[in-house]
């Protein structure tokens, strides 16, 4: 039986390692699986141990997959390239899997004509400061999608636009295209009413709370509709804000907290604080809608979108070019508001509440990703 490694993020409370873990006990029904973690630690600071450990698991696999996100390999981008091509150069056959590609940025000379007639030629420093990064990191992310072509390895993203970017790199190069999606494992429903006073329609918002969830669009939104509000989520481990009272006035949680604080919410919501994987698809099962108002961030997928749709009763999705994206791998009316307006999100509420829409995904599920994960 092949031995089959994933390389990846397990040790810690993140939509990474759920998702690896969850591609790690689907594939130990045909393989034997070995998860090779990569600890917390590296990505503060390289250890050429912690390194070796990671390369001699390899070395004892036929196949691995690896989980490439950046920031889980080391503590800035171009220690990450170093460890990752270190990975890849130790493995016998491999696919890899991008959650994120940076693309190069556009035409220069448009870029600083727009910021100049936007913002004034006082915000040059932070625009060049700005693409300098932009370009370095996609300069990296090309350098490893070539490196990973020249090693005959093969890709697996979850949008035709990471599918392209690729391409475009090498047409030969190798590339499975799939959107998250998750096990059923018949997880019930619970009443949420037992946490409101009224048994008003239940809103949900659901991830770790910070700032590109969006959720204050929501909140205010809500200002307009008789609703109750049910977030389970809170402050990321790895977040500068984590366990920590100093700055705390400033955080998204602590803004999003007080705007809850108002006593119009008063009995109308609830905050499960980093519920269980299994006690996350309960509360998005029983939500009478789930909001995912994420601005964009250059991500391929989302897995509490993807769950939102697996899951939830109906969605309402901020109108991004992620979401245009996943757009073309479901079924259904798909709700959006615009990712900056507390009123369109409003009305997309109100759109859902009268004609009860639903949106589902399109002969995709959980075995048919594990096909593409196959060696």
């Amino acid at each position: 039986m092949i031995k089959y490694g994933i390389v990846s993020s397990f040790d810690t409370l993140c939509g990474n390692a759920t998702y690896s873990e969850e591609i790690a006990k689907g594939l130990s029904k045909k393989f034997i699986v070995v998860k090779i973690d990569i600890p917390i630690s590296l990505q503060k600071r390289y250890s050429e141990e912690v390194v070796s450990d990671i390369i001699n698991q390899i070395h004892e696999c036929d196949f691995i997959n690896i989980q490439m996100e950046l920031g889980l390999y080391g503590p800035d981008p171009f220690v990450s390239l170093k460890v990752l091509k270190k990975i890849i150069s130790s493995s016998k056959a491999f696919n890899i899997t991008m959650h994120r590609i940076n693309p190069m940025p556009g035409s220069i000379l448009r870029l600083l004509y727009n910021q100049i007639k936007n913002f004034g030629f006082s915000s040059l420093y932070h625009f060049f400061s700005t693409k300098y990064i932009d370009y370095k990191l996609s300069s990296i992310y090309k350098e490893l999608i070539v490196y990973i072509i020249n090693k005959k390895g093969t890709f697996i993203v979850h949008t035709n636009r990471e599918y392209k970017l690729i391409k475009r790199i090498n047409t030969n190069s190798k590339v499975r295209v799939h959107p998250i999606t998750w096990p059923d494992n018949n997880i019930p429903e619970i009443d949420l009413n037992k946490y409101f006073n009224t048994k008003n329609t239940i809103v949900g918002l659901f991830g770790f709370i910070s700032e590109y969830k969006n959720y204050l669009v929501v909140i205010n939104g809500l200002k307009f509709e008789p609703v109750n509000l049910f977030i389970a989520g809170g402050t990321h481990p790895q977040s500068p804000h984590y366990g920590k009272v100093s700055g705390a006035s400033t955080s998204y949680i602590r803004f999003v907290s007080n705007h809850l604080a108002d006593k119009k919410w008063r009995g109308r919501f609830h905050l499960e604080n980093s519920p269980s994987d299994y006690a996350l698809i309960q509360f998005i099962k029983s939500v009478d809608i789930v909001c995912v108002p994420y601005a964009e961030t250059g991500q391929s997928g989302s897995g509490i979108a993807s769950l939102a749709i697996q899951f939830g009763k109906r969605v309402i999705f901020s109108d991004t070019h992620c979401t245009s994206e996943l757009k073309m791998f479901l079924k259904g009316d798909l709700t959006l508001s615009d990712v900056d307006s507390p009123v369109g999100f409003a009305s997309a509420l109100k759109s859902v509440l009268l004609k009860n829409t639903t949106v589902s995904f399109d002969n995709y599920d959980f075995d048919s990703m594990l096909e593409i994960y196959k060696p």
